[in-house]
């Protein structure tokens, strides 16, 4: 009894966050302002730090063109990542299209 219970309670609160997160989402628009696209590339033995450099790469690019506002990878667009091995190192490219948050719109 106590588990059908606790199922029940589950799917009551998981339901009610589920409509109450669609309705903010749906309410929820931000102006957003994005730029022209940048790319980092990065090398190393390691895939994992070869993609991190290429994301430190794309940053610095980004805050040089753009400023510290535009270099928030989260919240950049269109991002593609083409990595592969060579010689026993990984080599990545990234490219993505900077973006800031104005805030959220008013109409």
């Amino acid at each position: 009894m106590k588990r059908l219970l606790a199922a029940a309670m589950l799917v009551v609160a998981t339901t009610s966050l589920s409509t109450v997160g669609a309705t903010v989402g749906a309410q929820a628009k931000f102006n957003v302002v994005c730029k022209a696209g940048v790319s980092g590339k990065g090398v190393s033995a390691s895939r994992f730090i070869a993609r991190r450099k290429a994301r430190m790469v794309w940053r610095k690019q980004v805050v040089s063109l753009y400023g510290s506002k535009y270099a928030n990878f989260s919240k950049a667009k269109v991002i593609t990542f083409k990595g592969s091995k060579q010689n026993g190192k990984w080599r990545f490219r990234l490219f993505a299209r900077p973006c800031k948050s104005l805030g959220f719109k008013t109409s």
